[in-house]
Formats: C-alpha cells, structure tokens, sequence
C-alpha cells in the first residue's frame, strides 16, 4: 500500500468526532468502521460475487441510523464453501487496498471454525483483526450455507462513515427486504416458545413501520423461505407470535 493522503492518527480523530455527533463511543464506531472497510475490500475483491450481504448490516442501507446495534458481518455463501476455503478468502480480502483508509487488516489474523447456532444448514465463522492507529480491532463474519434468497439477491450501494474522504458508497450483492422479513418470520414459527432472539422482532417492526410491501413478492418469499427450510406455514397463530409468548417474553 502507498502512503495515505491523511495519517491514521487523523482518521481516528474524525470517527471519534462523529461518534461523539451520533451518540455513540468512539469505540463502538471504530469497530462499525472495520466492519465498513472489509466489507469495502470485500466488494473489490474477485469473490465479490461468492457472497451475500445479510442480518443488520443492510439497515445501515435502508436506514439514516439503524434501529439496533450489530457486533459482526452477516453472509450467505455461495456455493461449496468450507474453513479452509473462507479463510483463504479473507486473508486475500485482508490484503486488497482499502483506498487509504488508515485501516490495516492482518492476513495471518484470519480464523475460521464451522458454526451450527442460528442456521438450518449449518454455517461457517471468520474472524480476523484489524489495526486502526493503536486501536485493534476485531471483526467477525458469520456465513451462513444453503439459502435461497427470494426474490433474488440485489445491488445495492453500501454507505461509508467518511465520504469526506473520498470513501464513497460500493457496491454490495444483498438479500431484498421480502427475504429478510421470511427469514425472520420462518425463524419465529420454527423456535416458537423457545425463541429468545428479540432482535428478530425489532427488525421485523421496523421494517414493517418504516416500508411498504407488496403482497404477492412477499408471499412468495415466505413460499420459498418455509420450504427450502421444511418448515411448514401455519394455519393459525404461531406461538411466537401470540400474546402468551409476548407476556413471558
């Protein structure tokens, strides 16, 4: 990598001021910042079309600020894809140009370890460090196997924290809105009672409160979602969605 135009050191202080403008730590930023930058990386690389962006990092697409935080990257993986394939992957992500972007990712930092929780068919974990300055940084990439994203996947330009910089919006494949709603509502019925994932609610709130949709384009996705999954649509009220279940939540 050549010399940045503006120091590290500077871009630590401009992200700790813009922390400080939405509320939130200068750590929780930085860390939402490597997040930004690999997924950047990621987007330039030659297996930019190996995966999917999913979970909370597409509110930062559809909202000015997310209604929840998120800790890590969602994917869907194309494909065969094992541990050893991924961290091949990511270990070439790491070392790809980051536009001067003070952000240095550690190939030799790159792990990856299969995963079972929270997916169907199972799935894999990266995770990899990344330096800003002094602050290290970890990020973690869960990717998920197996999907099948109705209606299709989509372009869609992914938003920086830093445009003043020059670090402008890149292109990112990901899941539409209709298949994130099936997912979640898929996942609901699936736990019933046993279900603690909250934040599956929130997000099926907000983007019932902050989008409109089309009936038959969800249909279909919650069609496509419950059988690629072998989860049968109920007929009447899922557990997960019934007043017991809201008061023993």
């Amino acid at each position: 990598m050549g010399a940045p135009s503006k120091p590290a050191a500077s871009i630590r202080r401009m992200l700790t001021q813009v922390a400080r403008s939405k509320g939130e730590t200068p750590e929780a930023l930085f860390q939402r910042y490597a997040r930004e930058r690999l997924l950047f990386r990621l987007s330039r690389s030659d297996h930019a079309n190996r995966f999917v962006l999913k979970g909370a990092s597409l509110f930062y697409v559809w909202a000015s600020e997310p209604h929840r935080p998120t800790k890590d990257i969602d994917l869907l993986g194309l494909g065969h894809l094992d541990t050893e394939m991924v961290a091949d992957v990511f270990r070439t992500v790491c070392g790809i140009d980051g536009q001067q972007d003070g952000l240095d990712f550690d190939p030799g930092s790159v792990s990856a370890k299969e995963i079972r929780e929270g997916t169907e068919y199972g799935g894999l974990r990266v995770g990899l460090w990344g330096t800003l300055t002094k602050a290290r940084l970890r990020v973690q990439i869960d990717i998920g196997l197996g999907d099948a994203v109705v209606p299709p996947a989509q372009s869609i330009d992914y938003p920086t924290l830093l445009p003043e910089l020059g670090l402008r919006p890149f292109r990112l494949r990901a899941y539409p809105k209709e298949a994130v709603v099936a997912e979640k509502a898929e996942t609901i019925v699936k736990l019933g009672a046993l279900n603690s994932r909250m934040k599956d609610y929130h997000d099926l709130n907000e983007l019932s409160r902050s989008f409109s949709f089309k009936g038959s384009v969800l249909s279909t996705a919650l069609a496509a979602t419950f059988a690629r999954r072998c989860t049968e649509i109920p007929e009447a009220l899922p557990t997960g969605l019934s007043d017991v279940f809201a008061e023993d939540a």
